[in-house]
């Protein structure tokens, strides 16, 4: 009686082949839900071979000495799983492999992903020193464009960092001041619930209409990103009907609008 483990996960193996060996005498086995198996009638031989087998392991091949009863503790068994071929992405210059361990590449310079990312800091806190000074760049979209064409040109890559660490509901804002400053990780979606309870009162200030589109960007923001607080949003088919609204009846028309919207959004810091 055996259990056979995946080495790395720590879970049973299921539907493992399990072939117990003496010469010519063979018994035949499988592993079960919780990775277990039985092979009765075996001899009581410790030159017995077993044999374990699984498309997506490596074979394993143990001598062994089969149990006297049932009673006896059971033998574990650990598989390694196959090796896959490392993965390579080239991301403005920055080659990522992708294996057990994360390596970055770029000018010559191989570091892993622990040293990429306090390279990314090192790099960010050359030119921001704060959250606040972060935040004076990024609601200005001409600094904030300079200020992410200046990182990659670092090979600081802030999408690359997200698509490594699986950040796809977090703002680039969030992500840099993680970063950089150790501030924790903030989602859209709570920026969001922050910006709604926080400007309770003045949404619906300038009228329906406008309070309908704070809603719809609001809501595009949260599932889709920071792009959409621009005033690019209003090409859309469902928001171009109301920027004539905003410009005559907004403070500053449409610029003033999207300006608030961001001022308003980025003012939660997190704690």
């Amino acid at each position: 009686m055996g259990i056979v483990i995946d080495n790395k996960h720590e879970k049973p193996v299921i539907g493992a082949v399990v072939r117990a060996k003496l010469g010519r005498w063979e018994k035949i086995g499988k592993t079960d839900e919780d990775g277990m198996f039985k092979l009765f009638g075996l001899p009581s031989n410790e030159g017995v071979y077993l044999h374990i087998e699984h498309a997506d392991y490596r074979k394993l091949s143990k001598k062994f000495k089969p149990h006297a009863s049932e009673e006896e503790m059971p033998y574990e068994f650990r598989l390694k799983a196959w090796k896959s071929a490392p993965k390579k992405i080239i991301v403005k210059g920055i080659e990522v492999t992708i294996d057990e361990e994360i390596e970055v590449e770029f000018d010559g310079i191989k570091l892993s992903y622990a040293e990429y990312r306090k390279y990314s800091k090192d790099k960010i806190e050359q030119v921001i020193h704060s959250s606040d000074d972060l935040r004076t760049v990024w609601i200005d979209p001409q600094k904030r464009e300079q200020f992410i064409l200046d990182l990659e040109a670092k090979r600081v890559n802030i999408s690359l960092i997200r698509s490594i660490e699986n950040l796809e509901d977090i703002d680039t804002f969030d992500i840099i001041a993680h970063i950089a400053f150790n501030a924790p990780l903030l989602t859209r979606e709570d920026r969001v619930t922050n910006f709604m309870r926080q400007n309770t009162k003045t949404i619906d200030q300038y009228g329906k209409e406008i309070s309908e589109a704070i809603h719809e960007i609001m809501e595009k923001y949260k599932n889709s990103g920071e792009e959409n607080l621009s005033t690019d949003v209003f090409r859309l088919p469902n928001m171009s009907v109301k920027q004539e609204t905003i410009k005559t009846k907004y403070p500053d028309g449409l610029f003033g609008f999207v300006h608030s919207l961001k001022k308003g959004i980025y003012s939660f810091a997190s704690k």
